[in-house]
């Protein structure tokens, strides 16, 4: 993929084609319909497909602190390549951005700055100061650029967006966020050294580091994928209040695998919620819970593809 990464001030540019327009936070299946116009599209005039997207994310810009992202940026790139989007633009969210009226941002950006041939955005999509502009509003410039506004996918009569899919993985509703993604909700760490309680047990894990505020929590059968390796197992997302203690931390399980995974960077996909993570009065206890819990798993750990 070719990252072309700009700033409303910069000089350097992509070649002109169609432009894609979004947030992009999770590249859902609503998303994935923008690239298909714009396939179609590209098909028919033989255009480059540009997706620009915004780094920071607004939110991150405006320090909004209930906002988490769904995918990484790295993964979110990986995404775009994976659905044959091979050009994508970085457009650094700063004041000079943050400040242009709905006007400005078409005028500089789209027209002057990228020479944008086709835009194409959802209809929810906002632009410009204070969000005032909207997709609708993109109208006025038809003949300046084709102007092609994709209604909403829905899923069983509601708009897929990224706000749903947050709200089903905060309440552990894995495979539903599986259907409005396309594909399983994936995290992406790099493994870190841990206190090795799960060791002394008979269950080592591999532990990644994450924040409180992480999207999921409890225990899910997962898959974790790194090298061409793929292997089924159990993770735990939370304190682990059982051994005291106190930092968040992704705890995956892989029943049978045996190697040295630290400093290897992990992909761990959520296949389906096993239950609560919770306190067990003993160490025994604790251990019984997980080989029930890995034998529940087995079910759901058929290898994605």
């Amino acid at each position: 993929m070719q990252v072309y990464r700009i700033g409303l001030m910069e000089s350097d540019c992509p070649p002109a084609g169609i432009v894609i327009l979004g947030n992009f936070d999770g590249v859902h299946r609503g998303h994935q319909s923008l690239f298909d116009v714009a396939k179609g599209i590209a098909q028919a005039e033989n255009l480059p497909i540009l997706v620009l997207t915004f780094d920071p994310p607004p939110q991150d810009f405006f320090k909004i602190s209930t906002f988490q992202k769904i995918q990484t940026l790295s993964q979110k790139l990986a995404t775009f390549e994976s659905y044959g989007i091979l050009n994508c633009i970085l457009l650094k969210f700063d004041e000079a951005l943050a400040s242009l009226s709905p006007a400005e941002f078409v005028e500089r950006l789209l027209i002057e700055k990228l020479h944008a041939k086709h835009v194409i955005v959802g209809s929810d999509f906002r632009f410009g100061r204070s969000r005032r502009g909207s997709a609708a509003d993109l109208q006025q410039w038809q003949g300046k650029f084709g102007v092609h506004v994709v209604p909403p996918l829905c899923f069983e009569g509601m708009p897929i967006s990224s706000t749903w899919i947050r709200s089903c993985l905060q309440q552990g509703q894995v495979k539903l966020a599986h259907q409005l993604l396309g594909r399983p909700f994936t995290h992406q760490g790099v493994v870190c050294t841990g206190q090795q309680r799960g060791r002394s047990i008979g269950f080592p894990t591999a532990n990644i580091s994450v924040a409180p505020d992480f999207l999921v929590k409890g225990v899910y059968a997962v898959e974790a994928r790194w090298a061409e390796y793929r292997y089924c197992g159990v993770a735990n997302v939370g304190t682990r209040p059982t051994v005291q203690g106190t930092d968040w931390v992704l705890e995956v399980h892989l029943p049978g695998y045996t190697g040295d995974l630290y400093g290897q960077t992990l992909d761990v996909l959520f296949l389906e919620k096993l239950r609560d993570e919770r306190q067990f009065a003993s160490l025994d206890a604790l251990k019984m819970q997980i080989a029930a819990d890995v034998q529940a798993a087995a079910q759901f750990c058929v290898t994605v593809r």
